[in-house]
Order: C-alpha cells, then structure tokens, then sequence
C-alpha cells in the first residue's frame, strides 16, 4: 500500500514537472516559440557567385583576375548553359554553395569598393555591386541580436523554383521575423517567396527593394536579342534558357504605367504598338530566342500566367503591398521603355527612352506601378553635380551608393531600433 502511495506520488511529481515544461515552452517569450530574426539582403540577376561542388571553385564570380579566368573557362565549357527546355545543361555538377555571411571572404566572395566596380566593368556580373551595403548593415547590427547575411541563389532558374528553396532556408533556420533588402532580381525571388503563404507574409517585417523590375524590364527583351548582359561588357548567349530571363519580360501591367499614353506598349513591331498578348506571340514565333531548334515556343512562356497571378492580389496590387514595403528605385537617367523590330530584325535606333529609370529598370516598373507621391516610394535622382560619383544611379552602382544606403539604414532602423 506504502508502495502504491508512493508509485502515485511520483506520478503527479512528474506530471507536474511536465505540465510547466509545457507552459514555458508555450510562453510568448520561450526562444523555443519566438525564433529568430534576420536581415536578409538578396543581391539581383547575375549577383550570386555559382560553385563547381567536384572543385570547390566558383564559375561564375569576377572579384578577383583567377575568378575572371574560371569565369571564362566555365562559359567556354559550356557550365553555365541550360538546354532549350530550361534546365540546366550541368545540373549535376553544379550546385550553390550554402549561403553564410560569416563565411571567410576568401570563399565567399561579395564584394569590392565601387572604384574597383568602375575600372572592372566585369565585376558587374557578381554580388560585388551591393559590398558597400552589405558592409554598411553589418556594420550597424554587428552587436544586435537580428542576423544579418546575405543570401545567394541560382538566379539562372525560375524565381518560383528558388522561391521554395528560400522558404526552406528560411524555415530551417527558424527565422520568424524577416527584413528583406532586395536588389533587382532579389525582389522577385522575395516576392515570389511572400506569395508562397500566409505565413511567410507575417514573417516579413520589413521588405526594401531597390531597382527591382516588378512590372518587367525592356532590357532584357533587348538582351535576349542581341545577348548584351545589361549593365556589363559581356556578350554571352547563355541567358537565352534561363528561365529567370523570361520572367521579367514587361507584363502587360507595364503597358498601364504612366510611362505610355493610351495607345502605347513596351513593343512595337513594324511601326504597329502591340498589347501584351501580341507581345507574347511575337516572341514565341517571330524571334530566334523564343522558339527551340524545332521551331516550336520554348516551354518558359507556358509557366508566365501562374507565375504573374502569384504576385498580383485580384485588385491588381502587387504581392509587396501586404507587407511593410518601401520601393527605392533610381530615376534620371535614359531608360529603354519600347523597343522596336521591323521585318524580324530589332532596331536599336528606334527604342524609346526616358529619363525615368537606373538605364536598366524603368521608374514605374521599380515602384510597382505607384505613385512617385506615394509614402513608401523612394527616389534616388540622378545628379552629377555631387562628389566622388555619388550623384551616379546606374542599376549595378546603386545598391551601394551613399544616398541608397543611407535610406536603407533609416529604414531598418525604424523598424529594428
């Protein structure tokens, strides 16, 4: 009987003690439950330097004269090339080397200053262009509890297929509170992540994009052609599979911007100012790009409706309206808006520019289509009379210019302290 007595105590003893574990791990302030909060800055398209896993060597990165030599070998190996059907034509023996900003600079290669950025036009291509911004943020949170890092993805493949990887990053490291600081491209791969879920979308705090072409970019129409990588000296024709190009082709809500009057589009083709639906068609048929040695539509143009629908909310806002969003966007210098083919051939001397983008990203596609007014827009106005280039906003040179980063920090602190 004394036994039993005993035998029972014990239990309610132990139920005891696991009733309270239960009620601290469910107390709002456990670091069980409360997870962790981060900076995370997405560099833009070309801007994360790609590994060879057999190597340990990167392929694609310009910081130094050796990556410059591996760069060129991999492009002459054909490394870097996707099939027409818009997967990798190396799959197996590349991958991405784990993103880690406290990884040793010697392996992890994200950045130089912007005077070596401006006498090495190929440092263009790689995650060199945000260093000052990068620096700038570390440097401002080194000793607050947020971690800041910068991550890097294959920006050859689609944004819904990093997407997923980048919930999966950001899950695994139990990250429940996230500032995005994006660049170009980085704000799809963002945006197509907040579209991913509710939950994602409360897990951002914050989202700063900068130059990001949400609503698409003439650029790369022009590039796809003529297979100049915007912003750098490189003529490379391995962009033309990757899927990533394809997705930021000008969407029809381009064609709504204030950047055209009524009748007028991103595309005219012989002397004829084509919707966006026309658009499509001609690239799929009329182009060598858009069509595979067959002669049959590539495969990416399947996926474009999905892949819009996913980042535009049925009253036409964007994706990034749901958060705490601010777009910072250069403006001032001649930005393409239409671009022009005649007879199958695209005319150079025939785009159309305006004074309204970073060269690269037309204004109001960098802003989502708002209002140059509106509280969450940023201007970052081109003005040459400032010192040491600063007044500068190309697309490649403004992650890291002083106006850009001083924005930035105020943003973030308004939110962090």
């Amino acid at each position: 009987m004394k036994f039993r007595k005993i035998v029972i105590t014990m239990f309610v003893i132990i139920s005891l003690i696991i009733f309270m574990l239960m009620a601290v791990g469910c107390d709002k302030n456990s670091p069980i439950d409360s997870g962790r909060s981060a900076i995370i800055i997405i560099p833009g398209i070309q801007g994360s330097v790609l590994y060879d896993p057999e190597t340990n060597e990167s392929v694609w990165a310009a910081e130094t004269g050796n990556d410059v030599m591996q760069l060129a070998n991999s492009l002459e190996t054909g490394k870097m090339d996707f099939h027409e059907d818009g997967y990798p034509a190396n799959e197996i023996s590349m991958r991405l080397l784990a993103p880690d900003f406290f990884t040793a600079p010697d392996n992890w290669k994200y950045g130089v200053n912007l005077e070596q950025l401006a006498t090495i036009p190929a440092l263009g291509l790689t995650p060199t262009v945000i260093k000052g911004l990068v620096l700038s943020i570390e440097d401002k949170y080194k000793d607050d509890d947020t971690d800041v890092l910068v991550y890097q993805y294959d920006w050859r493949q689609s944004n819904v297929t990093e997407a997923e990887k980048l919930e999966k990053y950001i899950n695994d490291h139990n990250y429940t509170d996230v500032k995005f600081v994006v660049h170009s491209m980085g704000g799809i791969l963002a945006s197509q992540y907040l579209a991913r879920s509710q939950s994602n979308i409360e897990r951002c705090s914050l989202f700063v994009s900068i130059s990001t072409p949400y609503l698409g970019s003439s650029e790369i129409t022009k590039y796809l052609v003529t297979n100049k990588l915007p912003g750098s000296i490189f003529s490379l024709k391995i962009g033309v599979n990757y899927p990533s190009a394809f997705e930021i082709l000008p969407f029809i809500q381009f064609n709504e911007t204030e950047h055209f009057e009524s009748h007028q589009t991103s595309l005219i083709v012989d002397g004829d100012y084509k919707s966006y639906d026309e658009a499509i068609e001609f690239f799929k048929t009329g182009t060598s790009w858009g069509k595979k040695a067959d002669g049959s539509p590539k495969i990416m143009f399947n996926s474009l409706s999905s892949y819009y629908q996913a980042m535009f909310l049925s009253d036409g806002s964007h994706i990034t309206s749901l958060v705490n969003s601010y777009y910072i966007q250069g403006t001032g210098r001649p930005t393409t808006v239409t671009v022009s083919f005649e007879d199958g051939n695209y005319i150079a001397e025939n785009d159309i520019k305006q004074d309204l983008g970073d060269g690269i990203v037309p204004l109001y596609s960098g802003i989502c289509g708002l209002s140059v007014d509106a509280e969450n827009v940023i201007l970052i106005q081109e003005d040459p009379s400032l010192p040491n280039d600063e007044g500068y906003v190309g697309h490649m040179a403004l992650p890291s210019q002083p106006r850009t980063i001083e924005e930035v920090l105020r943003l973030l602190e308004l939110v962090i302290g």
